[in-house]
């Protein structure tokens, strides 16, 4: 029986509600897709830019600092709809320097999402480990659908590819759906 819980989205990136009760994984199976999976993923630089950018704390309660942009705290630039800014700051700024500001805030959304809408393994492992975990998590979490998920033959592709991966990557669809500030509060269905 295992002793922590699994986070089926990481903790790490502001999950606190979908989560398999303890006993769904294995503490040794959990601690592999924590470092194997989950960590690469976390520490990529895109993914620390948008922590640090969401204000999304660590399991310690942090927030990351490390980068000057996009800057958290006394001054930053938000997109609140496609062509309206929101600048926070206390300093009096020229027309021209807020255009700055914007321009420059545009830019950190254009690299960050070129980076974010590639494909990449670690997203994909992350999200076959994902689907296979909330797939059991809608089934009611039972002792029946966990042996389901680990017995039967249609689940052995991708239990396979989330544990080990592979040569290719196993493709996902990437798109916007949601503000990109709106962080993920539990479940929609």
């Amino acid at each position: 029986m295992s002793k922590s819980v699994e986070h089926i989205v990481p903790e790490s990136f502001g999950n606190g509600v979908a989560i398999l009760r303890k006993g769904i994984v294995c503490d040794k199976c959990n601690n592999y897709f924590a470092r194997k999976v989950e960590q690469p993923f976390l520490e990529s630089e895109v993914v620390r830019l948008l922590r640090q950018e969401l204000e999304i704390k660590n399991k310690k309660g942090k927030v990351i600092t490390d980068y000057p942009y996009p800057r958290v705290g006394t001054e930053y630039v938000k997109q609140i709809s496609n062509n309206n800014y929101l600048i926070y700051t206390k300093a009096e700024k020229s027309q021209c320097d807020l255009a700055s500001d914007v321009a420059e805030y545009q830019k950190y959304l254009e690299y960050t999402d070129s980076i974010l809408l590639k494909e990449d393994r670690y997203v994909s492992r992350l999200l076959a480990k994902m689907a296979i975990e909330y797939f059991i998590l809608r089934c009611g979490s039972s002792d029946e659908v966990c042996d389901y998920v680990q017995s039967d033959e249609i689940f052995i592709p991708i239990r396979t590819y989330a544990r080990y991966g592979s040569q290719q990557i196993w493709k996902y669809n990437v798109r916007r759906i949601y503000a990109r500030d709106e962080a993920y509060n539990g479940d929609p269905f």
